[in-house]
């Protein structure tokens, strides 16, 4: 077997990881975006919520959306202190809203196996004086395709905080 140096792919891999020490910085420096798409109910034609998708503003690389974002935070592996990040500012963001809207924030698998969500929520929540009832977070069914019994307990936890539960595919 042999391979052949490619500059362009030397140049690749500076750039992932030149992105990726960009977002840990980023994330450090609070220098990351939240917006939020309204969730409307058809029969009253008002809105009763939003959904907080994070952004990135890169100085080089322009405008980096919520997916792309994702997908740099999870080959960086802060995925979790991305969605810790998100729900704090979500948090605060809405706590300024009108009581009858409450705020939607995806949460990554990683931040059930990883981390606490129970402590993360609770966190953003004492911090930011959103009612839990509030809050809603969309929760990847594949958490409970595990075999142990623990994400389902963590949800259950949430529940019993007033925290809505919606899961997503």
């Amino acid at each position: 077997r042999h391979a052949f140096f490619r500059r362009e792919m030397s140049d690749a891999v500076e750039n992932k990881r030149s992105l990726e020490a960009d977002l840990r910085r980023a994330l450090n420096e609070d220098d990351l975006l939240v917006s939020y798409q309204p969730v409307v109910n058809l029969a009253s034609d008002g809105v009763v919520g939003a959904a907080a998708m994070p952004g990135w503003q890169h100085p080089q690389h322009g405008f980096i959306a919520a997916q792309r974002l994702a997908e740099v935070a999870e080959e960086a592996g802060v995925v979790a202190e991305l969605g810790d990040w998100v729900l704090r500012h979500a948090c605060a963001h809405a706590a300024r809203w009108p009581n009858s809207v409450k705020v939607s924030v995806s949460v990554s698998p990683l931040q059930f196996i990883r981390r606490s969500i129970v402590e993360s929520v609770l966190q953003a929540l004492a911090q930011s004086g959103l009612p839990p009832r509030r809050l809603e977070l969309q929760v990847p069914e594949i958490v409970l395709l595990h075999e142990n019994r623990g994400p389902l307990a963590t949800l259950h936890q949430l529940r019993q905080l007033g925290v809505g539960i919606a899961l997503e595919d």
